[in-house]
């Protein structure tokens, strides 16, 4: 644009000389010799035209540079535009990114407190289990010792049991099997212990595929039949009993110790037993 203007004002700058020039008077030449013509002169340039083309090129000039200088401010305020736009983009940027780091932070702190929780009720957990564990240990530890001295005398079985003299009803030998139930079927499958059909006068320690706590204690040939005696002291005391059974003190039974002491329970019982 600038080598634009700067073109127009050379032409318009050589049009005025050439227009001062041409103005004066034509050169006076040698005077013709007699008989020889005239010789023809060139016409003055029309000075208003030459004005008019530089006063024209002076126009255009102007014109293209205040053009120039318009395209050059509107320029300037697109920058500037630009510019701030780009420095709002920047600033806005910079607070999304503020935004999402402290939700960031926020969302590992919340993390971190829960699993610091989490593993805190666990370890709750796992020290009432432990202490649990460790009473339940020490209840079963003292459990036989309360047990054998807070027993009476006279649940202590005998080497062997008088035979129940009451004939016994069935029925209500049946309610009181309930006992037994938990640890017994009243056929031949096994449970925690040998199944019951059948157990009235069958040899101890003689169901196959059992495997009985008090077997090895009992001497070869010297194993008794589960008749009534043997049941009654059975069922009252089998701690007591199993010792006095196989006449070993070490000797121990699988069986919890069921306290069916009363000559007319254990009557009632061995009759059930007997239909099995």
């Amino acid at each position: 644009m600038k080598t634009s203007i700067k073109r127009t004002m050379m032409i318009g700058s050589l049009l005025l000389t050439l227009g001062a020039c041409s103005s004066g008077e034509p050169e006076k030449g040698a005077a013709p010799q007699a008989g020889q013509p005239a010789a023809a002169t060139t016409p003055a340039p029309d000075t208003a035209m030459v004005k008019q083309a530089v006063d024209k090129a002076v126009q255009q000039a102007g014109e293209a540079a205040q053009a120039a200088e318009k395209a050059a401010a509107n320029a300037a305020e697109d920058a500037v535009a630009a510019a701030k736009a780009a420095e709002e983009a920047a600033a806005k940027a910079a607070e999304d990114a503020a935004a999402a780091a402290q939700a960031a932070r926020q969302k590992a702190a919340r993390k971190a407190s829960e699993a610091a929780a989490a593993m805190k009720q666990q370890a709750q957990a796992s020290k009432q289990l432990a202490e649990g564990m460790a009473a339940a240990t020490q209840a079963r530890e003292a459990a036989p010792v309360a047990e054998k001295a807070a027993a009476p005398k006279a649940a202590s079985a005998p080497a062997v049991a008088s035979i129940p003299t009451a004939k016994g009803d069935a029925a209500k030998g049946k309610t009181l099997a309930r006992k037994c139930a938990a640890c017994h079927n009243f056929d031949a499958r096994g449970k925690v212990g040998p199944g019951l059909g059948g157990v009235f006068n069958r040899v101890a320690g003689s169901v196959e595929g059992f495997n009985y706590k008090f077997a090895g204690f009992i001497e070869p040939g010297k194993a008794w039949r589960w008749d009534a005696s043997h049941l009654a002291a059975w069922v009252c005391n089998s701690a007591d009993a199993v010792r006095n059974f196989t006449g070993n003190e070490s000797a121990r039974t699988k069986m919890t110790t069921q306290r069916i002491c009363d000559p007319a329970d254990q009557a009632d019982l061995i009759a059930f037993l007997k239909t099995l």
